[in-house]
């Protein structure tokens, strides 16, 4: 962790939140999802969201795979701060070169609640990338507010088009969070980032 260079992180809030996993981890490999499997869900709330991609499914893929998370993650309610690699103890920032999404990177992205008034840091970690079923597994890291996993899947209909469905299982230590709070504002999230890798795809497509 001591690599990641704190003035390169545009978020004052990511900045705090690596801070203070440094105190408590010294290696990307320390970095643990809270879920690895679909396994042991049962105590964990679920959320479920669908959207429509006007594009076939191996277009769609190969965007949510390869697209820069700088330009999707980047909205009035998310920001992108940084990824680690695991595997090759790499740090990509904001302005950095991205080739696509593997197993064992770690995201950190900022969300933006409240019309600024409230910020809070997230990381995630990719789990599982399964390139026949079209499904992208991401796990909350621990350590953070929220425990869970998540899955991007993708559907093709009969008229060409693609169906996003995200499904998400977490839990939190505030019943009143995970029961209200959480719901509402990932949907927003949600929405926000499928949109905008839609209007990515469909401005590559010009």
């Amino acid at each position: 962790m001591d690599n990641i260079v704190l003035e390169r992180i545009p978020q004052k809030k990511i900045r705090k939140y690596i801070q203070q996993q440094k105190l408590k981890i010294k290696s990307f490999e320390e970095l643990k999802p809270s879920f690895r499997f679909w396994e042991g869900l049962d105590e964990l709330y679920e959320h479920d969201e669908s959207f429509i991609c006007p594009f076939d499914m191996e277009k769609t893929w190969e965007f949510y795979l390869k697209s820069n998370p700088k330009d999707v993650w980047n909205g009035k309610l998310v920001s992108f701060g940084l990824m680690l690699c695991k595997s090759s103890n790499i740090v990509i920032y904001c302005n950095d070169t991205f080739e696509k999404a593997e197993i064992g990177q770690v995201y950190y992205i900022n969300l933006k609640l409240l019309g600024g008034l409230y910020n809070l840091a997230v990381s995630h970690e990719i789990v599982n990338i399964n390139a026949i079923d079209k499904y992208i597994e991401i796990s909350y890291v621990e350590g953070g507010k929220s425990i869970g996993i998540q899955r991007i899947s993708l559907h093709a209909d009969t008229k060409g088009n693609t169906i996003i469905h995200h499904k998400t299982f977490y839990k939190s230590k505030s019943l009143i969070r995970d029961k209200f709070i959480y719901p509402y504002f990932h949907t927003k999230v949600l929405k926000e980032y499928h949109n905008s890798m839609i209007n990515h795809i469909s401005k590559s497509m010009l």
